[in-house]
């Protein structure tokens, strides 16, 4: 008599991660048809999305003005200023805005918001363009078409209806992602849909395997030949326990025992896969895994925690930082090269206590910090003119020099008693 549960495990040693995935495959969307909603549907994608986007908004944004000096300030009463830390627009908060825009960055390549302009006299009489406001538009709702050489690019809002206005270029906030005709920037979800679309793919075969609990987890053993009644109270015991989403014990009779199953190997392929595909939505941002909660290859980017840490500030944060800036100081700064805008990244740097101030001994011991520097970057009030002064080391002079602070030489004759 054939074994009750031989269908349970036919043809299972043959199978690959291919074939567990292909019938599911061909009842799913095609990868040529992954939209920005079926994609954040992949976890890790999800996750490395809102981390980004979210880190992005946080950091401070300004107008700064380069000094004659060298050095720098920052314009509170800039307008623009004031829409980057304040109200870009009616409904959105800074934090808001730069979130949103961020995301449409890394979904489609693109991040576009119309700027609203008023012309104002200044202090010396002339007439300026002023920004007002920052309203964000869907790349969706965005046309980008190449003009002849030399000249920006045209700009066309689309409307209900299928209507296209066109958008004067100065009135178009247009931050690129990496882009191959300077025009528009790619899509990660188009350049990588294939990536995006398997991960999405074994997800969900995950949650119908699951949900189904179709892999059986033990194998039970009857030490003689079943008669026809003890293999239909066998089956309809085992499908009442592994059938479905109750899992409830099954009755064991006639000397019958109970083996658990190792993890099978295309089970452990399939994890995997998983595995796998995960890795490779993070490289797609990218992310170290340990920020999304992926911790079994913590150090995989370098030595520890806080080395990948500031590797995904460089590499993922800081790439984000200059885009923005290069695109607001292109868009919307007046062409006055004193003026540019700035992220204020001291705070994601941070590290422990004790590093820091390790730090910071060295640089008020060498005079490149003083007490009021170092309580800034602290979050810390200044302590009044008294913590603006510099140190110097006294052997830290030109050759040939006096040291500061040494007596000055006196006549020793006029010493003598």
């Amino acid at each position: 008599m054939r074994n009750p549960l031989a269908r349970l495990f036919d043809n299972r040693k043959s199978q690959t991660i291919a074939d567990l995935l292909s019938a599911y495959i061909r009842d799913t969307p095609t990868t040529s048809r992954l939209t920005d909603d079926a994609a954040m549907r992949v976890g890790t994608f999800n996750s490395c999305l809102r981390l980004v986007s979210g880190i992005e908004a946080s950091l401070p944004l300004h107008v700064m003005r380069r000094l004659p000096d060298g050095g720098k300030e920052r314009q509170v009463l800039n307008s623009l200023d004031q829409l980057l830390s304040l109200k870009p627009n009616a409904w959105q908060t800074p934090f808001e805005w730069r979130e949103q825009m961020t995301a449409h960055l890394l979904l489609r390549g693109n991040a576009y918001s119309w700027i609203g302009w008023a012309k104002v006299v200044d202090r010396t009489a002339q007439t300026r363009n002023r920004a007002t406001e920052l309203i964000p538009m869907h790349p969706d709702l965005v046309d980008v078409e190449a003009t002849e050489w030399n000249r920006p690019p045209r700009y066309f809002l689309k409307r209900k209806g299928g209507q296209r206005t066109e958008l004067p270029a100065d009135e178009v906030l247009h931050i690129r992602g990496l882009s191959t005709d300077g025009v528009k920037g790619r899509s990660v979800i188009s350049d990588a849909r294939e990536t995006i679309g398997v991960a999405l793919d074994t997800q969900r075969y995950a949650a119908r395997l699951f949900s189904n609990d179709a892999t059986p987890g033990v194998v039970l053993k009857h030490p003689s030949k079943l008669s026809k009644d003890a293999a239909s109270r066998l089956r309809e015991s085992w499908d009442d326990a592994h059938a479905g989403n109750t899992r409830r014990t099954a009755v064991l009779e006639e000397g019958m025992t109970l083996e658990r199953l190792t993890l099978a190997p295309e089970d452990a392929q399939f994890l995997q896969t998983r595995d796998m595909q995960q890795s490779q939505i993070c490289g797609l941002f990218p992310v170290p895994p340990h920020l999304v909660g992926i911790v079994d290859k913590s150090t995989s980017w370098g030595s520890g925690i806080e080395q990948q840490n500031i590797q995904f500030l460089t590499y993922c944060i800081g790439i984000i930082n200059r885009r923005f800036e290069s695109a607001i100081r292109r868009c919307v700064i007046e062409a006055d090269e004193t003026f540019f805008v700035e992220h204020l990244v001291d705070g994601l740097q941070r590290s422990d206590i004790k590093s820091r101030y390790g730090a910071y001994a060295v640089g008020r011991q060498w005079g490149w910090l003083s007490v009021n520097d170092i309580r800034a970057r602290e979050n810390l009030n200044p302590i009044g003119p008294d913590g603006d002064v510099y140190l110097q080391p006294l052997n830290m002079v030109p050759a040939g020099d006096v040291p500061l602070g040494d007596p000055p030489e006196t006549d020793p004759a006029a010493n003598r008693g």
